[in-house]
């Protein structure tokens, strides 16, 4: 088992639960808010981003060790979340999103940061999506809304 490679989050995350898998390959820090946790995992195959950091829906593919902390630092801290997107409840694509998108959150903003695909509407691909942060009080499921005028806005489900 080669948990030193993780020694790093070990340090850093000290506070909170750390969870190393049998094989020494992942890690996970445990969320105390809900169940929401950070998971790395080491792919000594891969020369070039050897680490995957999962969130939620999301994971990110990553080299550097300073990178990999200020990302989960970024999660725990509440400056990121993941988005996925749904069409009739089968995942589309995903991201993040930050704190400060999630000030001004519209149809039109999350259209603007989205272009995954290179489709203009994103209503064309997702019809809802759902959001998770660290801390359960900013998670949220909504659905994409189209009025008699053709708008189109977000409803919030829970």
């Amino acid at each position: 088992m080669q948990i030193e490679r993780f020694d790093f989050l070990r340090k850093e995350f000290s506070s909170y639960e750390i969870k190393f898998s049998e094989d020494g390959s992942s890690v996970e820090i445990i969320n105390p808010f809900c169940n929401e946790n950070v998971k790395v995992e080491y792919i000594p195959e891969d020369d070039f981003t050897p680490y995957i950091v999962y969130f939620a829906f999301q994971h990110c593919h990553m080299c550097d060790e300073e990178d990999i902390i200020d990302y989960i630092n970024n999660i725990i801290n509440g400056k990121v979340f993941s988005i996925e997107y749904f069409n009739n409840d089968t995942r589309c694509f995903g991201g993040d999103i930050t704190a400060e998108e999630l000030k001004d959150l519209s149809y039109d903003t999350l259209e603007q940061n989205t272009g995954y695909y290179g489709i203009t509407k994103l209503k064309d691909c997702a019809d809802s999506f759902k959001l998770r942060g660290w801390h359960s009080d900013h998670n949220f499921d909504a659905v994409f809304v189209t009025d008699e005028d053709g708008s189109i806005t977000i409803k919030k489900l829970n």
